[in-house]
């Protein structure tokens, strides 16, 4: 089972890996856990309200045909406002 996270401006899907170790420090001490047993408010994970998660069994592959064209223009037009800055 897979995890997700839109992240709305990039048009791209944040997996979290269940197993990774995740090393936080806190004061003057560091403490080490499991991803499973984070918090899902915090990080790394950070769930706010109104945040759209996806969850896929068998396959990691989040990433539709609609967020994939949804980048593509949102670089072109990074590109061009870029060149208009430029010029």
């Amino acid at each position: 089972m897979t995890l997700a996270k839109y992240i709305p401006h990039e048009f791209t899907w944040r997996i979290f890996d269940l197993e990774e170790t995740i090393t936080e420090k806190k004061k003057k001490q560091t403490l080490t856990f499991k991803a499973k047993d984070a918090d899902l408010r915090k990080y790394p994970f950070l769930l706010k309200d109104g945040d759209v998660i996806g969850v896929c069994i068998g396959g990691d592959d989040m990433q539709t045909e609609e967020d994939e064209q949804k980048k593509v223009l949102f670089a072109a037009e990074k590109e061009q406002k870029q060149k208009e800055r430029d010029a």
